[in-house]
């Protein structure tokens, strides 16, 4: 997405308002550099998403409890897991 509003901006140059090529490298290598970061932070929620089920799958079958305030605690086994 970064690349294409630096392609139009390198496709229509404001003639009143000139930029030299140092200005339009850093500007790539700035909107690069986001989009790196966009792309972990996806890559960061898709593994922790995975974490999730891999440790919600683990409890299938056992025993847990929870408290449900008062120091009173409700439990039973688990048969199914939501993330």
């Amino acid at each position: 997405m970064f690349l294409k509003i630096l392609a139009a901006e390198l496709a229509n140059p404001d003639p009143l308002n000139a930029q030299d090529n140092t200005q339009y490298i850093s500007q790539l290598a700035q909107f690069s550099s986001l989009e790196q970061a966009q792309n972990l932070s996806v890559s960061m929620g898709k593994l922790l998403q995975s974490q999730q089920i891999n440790e919600g799958s683990a409890l299938i079958g056992r025993k847990a409890e929870f408290n449900v305030g008062n120091g009173k605690y409700v439990g039973d086994t688990v048969r199914c897991v939501r993330v």
